[in-house]
């Protein structure tokens, strides 16, 4: 014992704790064994281990196909939009095509109608000049055939001058003398015709080398009604623009 342990006060132990004295051993350290499970717990353990296995694993195969439901999902979503895309591009598209051509298809119209109507204008201005320079023309070759188409009349018909008459009658006044002057050769003609009728009403057929065939003067108390082929024949040639005089062909 050394110097400085000599020095320590000693403790004394009581005798009454003696008794409980006992040597120290190392299993005095050891962690105390929990008691051994019996059969029925490691059973239980074991279910509630394979219960929970299970439901760790229905928990990924649900969050498996919740993702692959997510992934299905955003892709028939973009599928779906991409068609509605196209489908709206191409509705588009046809569209714009269509009011391009319509546009298009105005505007060549419009160019064809600006064309026809430069055309008709220019038709009605070349009309209206050959009208100008045509129509003395026209009208000199219709009095032309107009003469001979009378002539030809008078020559095969020259009882053609009974209705002449007849006409000139209509303006006569009623109840009054009347003496018709007519071409000699046509005074035959009434003679044969009409005289009963001149008889009755009092009229007389004069002949007049100075009335040309085919035409009449009437003279009454009233006045006189020409009825000459020359003064019938200027009326229609007035209604064609033109003065020119009957001359027989």
């Amino acid at each position: 014992m050394s110097e400085r342990t000599a020095n320590l006060p000693v403790a004394r132990i009581p005798r009454e704790r003696v008794r409980e004295w006992r040597r120290w051993q190392t299993t005095d350290l050891a962690v105390p064994q929990a008691p051994r499970a019996t059969p029925e717990q490691l059973a239980a353990e074991r279910a509630r281990r394979e219960a929970a296995r299970r439901e760790s694993e229905l928990d990924a195969l649900r969050e498996a196909a919740r993702q692959a439901g997510h992934a299905d999902g955003h892709a028939q979503g973009l599928a779906q939009g991409l068609a509605e895309g196209r489908a709206q591009g191409q509705a588009e598209g046809r569209t714009t095509a269509l009011a391009a051509v319509r546009e298009e298809e105005q505007a060549r119209m419009a160019e064809r109608v600006a064309a026809l109507d430069t055309l008709l204008t220019n038709c009605e201005r070349d009309i209206a000049r050959l009208a100008a320079d045509t129509a003395p023309a026209l009208t000199q070759l219709a009095l032309a055939v107009a003469r001979r188409i009378v002539a030809e009349e008078l020559r095969v018909r020259p009882e053609a001058i009974l209705s002449v008459v007849e006409a000139a009658l209509q303006d006569a006044p009623a109840d009054t003398r009347v003496r018709i002057h007519v071409h000699p050769d046509d005074a035959a003609i009434l003679h044969a015709h009409m005289q009963s009728r001149l008889d009755e009403h009092g009229w007389r057929a004069v002949p007049d080398s100075a009335v040309t065939r085919g035409g009449c003067r009437l003279l009454t108390s009233y006045g006189e009604i020409d009825a000459s082929l020359q003064t019938r024949w200027s009326h229609i040639a007035a209604d064609l623009g033109s003065t020119a005089p009957w001359t027989a062909s």
